[in-house]
């Protein structure tokens, strides 16, 4: 996914999954290339996040965000990786969402994002 805009805007991607039963594991990653002309970041004109949502498509947890201070070219590739297993284990049976969000109020923000993996491992009753 690339982003791109031609004036204020706010743009997410999301994918629903299922939390299954029994989670042993669960491990989110990507790639990304950040771009902020703005040069500046702030928690909710010139953000890019990425959380989990419940099926009402509210924030239940933020895996990533960029904050005041962060450098603005971030051109990578940039790895992420993070570990979710605390956060799924305890949502079984529920359906979520995986959600990048980007909110570009400043000025120019191009996100590129790529090969996102979330590899949740579980075991099954015999």
């Amino acid at each position: 996914m690339v982003s791109d805009q031609y004036g204020p805007s706010i743009q997410f991607v999301s994918q629903p999954f299922t939390i299954p039963s029994g989670v042993s594991s669960a491990n989110l990653s990507w790639y990304d290339r950040i771009m902020n002309y703005a040069e500046v970041f702030d928690n909710e004109n010139q953000v890019f996040r990425v959380e989990l949502l419940d099926a009402s498509m509210n924030s239940i947890y933020e895996v990533f965000s960029t904050n005041p201070g962060d450098e603005p070219f971030q051109e990578g590739p940039n790895h992420r990786a993070y570990d979710l297993t605390s956060v799924l284990e305890s949502l079984e049976g529920e359906m979520l969402y995986l959600s990048f969000y980007q909110n570009t109020q400043l000025f120019w923000h191009t996100i590129t994002i790529d090969d996102v993996s979330l590899l949740i491992e579980y075991s099954t009753l015999d």
